[in-house]
């Protein structure tokens, strides 16, 4: 056996997976006006504006906010306001391929975006807010008022038959609180 060998590779191995993740800087554009903010929200404070098109580095992901550098600026921008490479410019060829993909528009690009919404440092720096429970108590309505609300909507009641994944694939339930 090759212990020393080994022990380099486990060690490096662990390194690797336990070291922050690093994404090198990639090119995106602008897809609609927008603002970079000094912080990832919506009430801090603007750095700059930018147009349409405009180009810039995303250095970072953090929700669905991404740190971007755009000249000397370093800054956030909304996730869902950027597109992955540059801007397109517009080509007889270009203009073809997106009418014959259905890709046809600015960049010719299909742009998904994924946001989970709390990460782990969020949970961790989380406090109890009396006040932020409160209040969402106060929109707590009775049955029958919501279900006056309902009526009055339009809306109708419905059975949904509970679900059981165990039932469906063999048949048999080991599910005794029914």
């Amino acid at each position: 056996m090759n212990t020393p060998r080994r022990t380099s590779a486990a060690l490096l191995a662990t390194v690797l997976l336990c070291a922050p993740v690093t994404v090198f800087a990639r090119e995106a554009s602008v897809g609609k006006p927008s603002v970079l903010y000094a912080e990832p929200f919506k009430d801090a404070v603007v750095l700059q504006k930018l147009s349409a098109a405009t180009t810039v580095k995303i250095l970072q992901r953090k929700g669905g906010w991404s740190k971007v550098q755009h000249q000397q600026n370093e800054g956030w921008v909304r996730t869902l306001d950027l597109r992955l490479g540059k801007a397109a410019e517009g080509s007889v060829v270009a203009d073809t391929f997106g009418l014959a993909t259905g890709r046809s528009g600015s960049g010719n690009v299909v742009a998904t975006t994924g946001i989970r919404g709390l990460d782990e440092e969020d949970l961790k720096s989380a406090n109890f807010n009396a006040e932020q429970i409160s209040l969402a108590e106060s929109f707590r309505i009775d049955a029958p008022v919501a279900e006056s609300s309902a009526a009055s909507a339009g809306l109708q009641t419905h059975s949904v038959q509970y679900f059981d994944a165990e039932t469906e694939t063999t048949g048999t339930s080991n599910r005794h609180d029914r």
